[in-house]
C-alpha cells in the first residue's frame, strides 16, 4: 500500500509539474503582444466617477480634481466646451456613447494630455470635436495615450502627437490632419482614416506604424507626408483626389513603406510617389494615376522608389517616372502609359548645365546594369524596369521574387512551435526522473 500511495503521489506531482510547464510556455509564446490583449487590461484603480445624464458629474468641466488611476465612466452622451486636460494616469470608459467638445469658431483641442501621463480611453464610442483650427487629441510632454474609440473632427487634426506615445485602434475623420507625430513621437493606429484637408498621415522626426485605408481629399494633399528622418508603414491602401497632391511624400531622409495600392485622381503637377533628399519609398502594390501633367513617380536628390506591383498611368502631359540625378528608381511590375505622356523622363546636371532626356520603353540602355531588369539611364539618373522576358537561368523564373520566395514567416512559426513542444517534454521528462530517483527509489 505504501508503495502505490508511493506510485500514485509521485504520478501526480509529475502531472502537476507539466501543467505548470506547459502553462508558463503558454504565458511566454503570447507575451510579446504589443498592444493590450482586452480593454479591461486598461483599467487602473482608484475612483470611479459617472458623467452624463443621470451620472454624478453632468459634464468633464463639472469633476473634481483627479488623481492617479481614477476612471470616468459615461452613462450617455456628453457634450462639452471647454477643454478636457489630463495631467495624471487616468482612464476614460466611453461604454460606446458620444463625448462631443464643441468649441465654435475657438481653435481649442477637445483633449490635451501631458506632463508625462497616460491617458486610457476604452469602451468604443466616439470623441467628437467642432473647432476651428484646434483638433481631437493632443498628446504630448512625454505622455501616452491608448485609445479604443473613433475620432472625428470638424475644423482640424484628428490626432496631435509630441514627443510622446500613442496606441490607436478607431477610425480618424477630419477636415486637416488625420495623424500628426512630431518630434520623436511613435504611433502605432488600427483602423481607418479620412481626411478632407491637407495629410492623412504626417510624421516630423517620429515613427507611424499604421494598419488600415488613408482616404484624402484636397488641393496640395498627401495620403502620407514624411519628413525629417521619420518612418512611416502603411499597411493598407491609399486613395488621393485633389490636384497637386501626391500618394506619398518623403523628404530629408525618411522612409516610407506602404503594403498596399495607391491610387490618385489629380492634375496639375501630382505625383504617386515622391522622394526627395536622401529619402527612401517602397510600395508593395499597385501604383495607378489618373489625370493631366502628373507622375506616377518623382524621384530626385539621391533617393530611391521601389514598385513591385505594376504602375498605370491615365492623362496628357504626365511622366510615368521623373528622375533627376542623382536618384533611382526601381520596377519590379509593369509600366503602362495611357494617354499622350512620357513613358520616362531622367536628368541630371553637370557644371552648372542641366540635362534632360525622355525615354520611351524601347529606348532602354545595353548592357543592363541590373540583371533582369531593362536599363533607363542618363548621367546619374537611373530607372530599372522588370525585363518580362528575361529568364533566371538558375531559378527559371524572371526575377520578380514571386517564384521560390520565402519570407520564412509559416517556417518560422512551424518551428517555435516544435520547440516549445521539445522543451516542454524535456522537461516534464527530467522533472518526472527526479521524483522517481527521490522518491520510488527511496521507498
Amino acid at each position: 500500500m505504501r508503495e502505490h500511495d508511493t506510485r500514485r503521489g509521485a504520478f501526480l506531482s509529475v502531472a502537476i509539474a507539466a501543467v505548470f510547464v506547459i502553462a508558463a510556455f503558454a504565458v511566454m509564446v503570447n507575451d510579446d503582444a504589443a498592444a493590450p490583449s482586452s480593454e479591461k487590461d486598461a483599467y487602473l484603480g482608484g475612483g470611479t466617477y459617472t458623467v452624463g445624464t443621470g451620472g454624478a458629474f453632468a459634464n468633464l468641466a463639472s469633476l473634481p480634481a483627479l488623481a492617479d488611476g481614477d476612471q470616468i465612466v459615461l452613462i450617455s452622451d456628453v457634450v462639452c466646451t471647454v477643454t478636457f486636460e489630463v495631467d495624471r494616469d487616468i482612464t476614460l470608459d466611453l461604454d460606446g456613447y458620444t463625448l462631443t467638445f464643441n468649441f465654435g469658431s475657438n481653435d481649442h483641442m477637445g483633449i490635451e494630455v501631458f506632463e508625462s501621463s497616460k491617458l486610457t480611453i476604452i469602451g468604443g464610442g466616439t470623441i467628437e470635436v467642432f473647432t476651428d483650427g484646434g483638433g481631437g487629441i493632443y498628446v504630448y510632454d512625454k505622455s501616452e495615450a491608448e485609445i479604443y474609440a473613433d475620432i472625428v473632427v470638424d475644423g482640424g487634426s484628428g490626432i496631435e502627437v509630441s514627443d510622446s506615445v500613442v496606441y490607436l485602434e478607431g477610425n480618424v475623420t477630419s477636415n486637416y490632419r488625420g495623424i500628426s507625430a512630431i518630434q520623436g513621437s511613435e504611433v502605432t493606429a488600427i483602423g481607418n482614416i479620412c481626411v478632407d484637408g491637407t495629410y492623412g498621415i504626417h510624421a516630423d522626426e517620429s515613427t507611424v506604424l499604421f494598419e488600415g485605408n488613408i482616404d484624402v481629399t484636397g488641393i496640395e494633399s498627401s495620403g502620407v507626408y514624411a519628413i525629417y528622418h521619420s518612418e512611416v508603414t502603411v499597411e493598407g491602401n491609399i486613395v488621393v483626389t485633389g490636384d497637386e497632391s501626391s500618394g506619398v511624400y518623403a523628404t530629408l531622409f525618411s522612409k516610407v513603406s506602404v503594403e498596399g495600392d495607391i491610387t490618385c485622381d489629380t492634375d496639375n503637377y501630382s505625383a504617386a510617389i515622391v522622394s526627395t533628399f536622401s529619402s527612401e519609398i517602397c510600395i508593395i502594390g499597385d501604383v495607378m494615376v489618373n489625370g493631366d501633367d502628373t507622375y506616377a513617380i518623382f524621384a530626385t536628390d539621391a533617393s530611391k522608389v521601389t514598385v513591385e506591383g505594376d504602375i498605370t498611368l491615365t492623362g496628357d502631359g504626365s511622366k510615368g517616372a521623373y528622375v533627376a540625378g542623382p536618384a533611382e528608381a526601381t520596377i519590379i511590375g509593369t509600366l503602362t502609359i495611357d494617354g499622350a505622356s512620357d513613358y520616362l523622363y531622367l536628368c541630371y546636371s553637370e557644371d552648372s548645365i542641366y540635362h534632360q532626356k525622355a525615354f520611351g520603353p524601347d529606348e532602354n540602355v545595353t548592357p543592363s546594369t541590373k540583371a533582369g531588369y531593362l536599363t533607363y539611364a542618363y548621367g546619374n539618373a537611373t530607372v530599372w524596369i522588370l525585363d518580362p522576358n528575361w529568364v533566371d537561368p538558375g531559378t527559371g523564373g524572371n526575377g520578380s521574387g514571386d517564384g521560390g520566395s520565402d519570407t520564412g514567416g509559416d517556417d518560422d512559426g512551424g518551428l517555435e512551435t516544435w520547440m516549445i513542444i521539445l522543451i516542454a517534454v524535456v522537461a516534464i521528462g527530467a522533472i518526472g526522473a527526479v521524483v522517481y530517483f527521490f522518491v520510488l527509489r527511496k521507498s
